[in-house]
């Protein structure tokens, strides 16, 4: 019968004269599975990306959860979460630090406690980062008239790995600071910093790359005095910088990488120094060669060498040339110790209150730290210094020492314990001692 039907529907013709047989009805009704079942897939082929699934959201429960356990989230359509890394945007970090110090002298004790709130918005992204601090320390010392900005500042930091060997950063800073007043003084000189840096760093097989560029001003307030003049005007030591270096190193074993280190370096001052009573304005130009040293258990030595020649525009003021040197030191060898050390020579314009044309300066400092228990970290430190007016008899040295130890309470309150024993000398004054205590509590997100 169903032959005698095939024949009796072989002949007959369609209104565009073509014959059915039973190949086209096949695929005719192959194509018109095909397009409902397109149709009922399409909303799912044209959803957004699941990241957290496989979009049916019906299937194994594992391929759909946060985390372990039977709490697991589960996400309907149209209520996914959003596919930045992190929800907010930025992740904000914040603590409000309350210190307490008794500061003792040859001339007495005193009193004083500072504030010092924080906040950090840092953004994760799939090549890049950026963060934003804001930092503050509001001061106040027995005998001061009034409370005073002991620091303040904003910074900025945006990092962007260009490919698997290039990385690019730039950094932005806002900085306010103020130290306590001496003797005979009502107010030291508020000094405000401000600048940027760009860095772009580059491997190529052995050698790596390090391309740098900076811009940075420094202004200087008034000292107040409590005698006559009653004020000291700072703006000699106003001006600002902008530099520029490249560092070169390889890796002549997987321990051993020599480097090359190369800087210039333009200051341009606002007004005529109170010594010369000429602009300071001068180029300088460094070079450095040194090696750094990657040893067993986390250990880092670097040691290098060079000169720095400090050119001046104006040619009634003799060039300045000196030899640097450069070191430091990292060592952990285990998750509860770290060990570091530095040595460092800075030829830079002279400082406040200084009739000099530049100052060179050695640093070392050197510092400890244990942690006991999750609870405890105990923490030691050391440092030295000492440097050299050029152009003028005025040298000067220090050096501290101090130990402290912090205890986390919980999760967001810490308590933190120091002391700190300083001594300084500048010629031809004689040296000074101090002792300083101080107490903490931080509360921090």
């Amino acid at each position: 019968m169903l032959q005698r039907f095939v024949k009796r529907s072989g002949g007959r013709k369609g209104c565009a004269g073509a014959t059915r047989s039973p190949r086209t009805f096949r695929l005719t009704l192959r194509l018109a599975i095909a397009a409902l079942a397109l149709a009922a897939v399409g909303p799912v082929l044209g959803a957004d990306d699941h990241r957290f699934g496989d979009g049916s959201f019906t299937d194994n429960p594992d391929l759909l959860r946060q985390g372990f356990g039977a709490d697991a989230v589960r996400y309907e359509v149209g209520h996914e979460p959003p596919l930045e890394p992190y929800a907010p945007y930025y992740d904000i970090d914040w603590s409000v630090g309350l210190r307490g110090s008794y500061l003792s002298t040859e001339d007495g004790g005193k009193l004083g406690t500072e504030i010092s709130p924080h906040v950090e918005f840092t953004h994760q992204g799939g090549r890049w980062r950026s963060s934003l601090e804001l930092d503050a320390g509001i001061a106040w010392s027995e005998g001061d008239k009034e409370l005073r900005f002991a620091s303040l500042g904003a910074a900025a930091t945006f990092a962007y790995q260009l490919d698997s060997n290039t990385g690019l950063t730039a950094n932005l800073s806002l900085g306010l600071a103020q130290d306590r007043p001496d003797d005979g003084e009502i107010a030291a000189p508020q000094v405000w910093s401000w600048g940027g840096d760009v860095t772009l760093d580059r491997s190529a097989g052995r050698f790596d790359f390090s391309l740098r560029g900076s811009y940075g001003r420094n202004a200087n307030g008034p000292t107040t005095l409590s005698d006559a003049p009653f004020t000291v005007d700072n703006s000699a030591q106003d001006y600002a910088t902008i530099a520029g270096g490249l560092r070169i190193g390889t890796a002549l074993t997987p321990v051993i990488r020599p480097f090359i280190d190369g800087s210039v370096s333009r200051d341009a001052f606002d007004n005529p120094s109170s010594g010369t009573g000429t602009k300071l304005d001068a180029t300088s130009y460094s070079g450095l060669a040194g090696l750094t040293l990657r040893l067993p258990n986390e250990m880092t030595l670097e040691a290098s060498a060079g000169l720095v020649l400090r050119d001046f525009a104006d040619p009634a003021i003799a060039d300045v040339t000196a030899t640097l040197w450069n070191a430091r030191v990292s060592y952990t060898p285990d998750d509860d110790w770290t060990l570091t050390g530095a040595f460092s020579t800075t030829l830079t314009p002279p400082a406040v209150g200084d009739d000099g044309v530049a100052t060179l300066a050695y640093t070392a400092d050197a510092s400890v730290t244990y942690v006991v228990n999750p609870r405890w970290t105990l923490r030691g430190q050391g440092t030295w210094n000492a440097s050299q007016a050029i152009g003028a008899p005025t040298t000067s040295w220090g050096y501290s020492v101090g130990a402290g130890a912090d205890f986390k309470v919980n999760a967001h309150t810490a308590l933190s314990g120091d002391y700190l024993y300083e001594w300084s000398e500048t010629a031809p004054d004689p040296g000074e001692a101090e002792h300083r205590f101080t107490l903490s509590l931080t509360l921090s997100r």
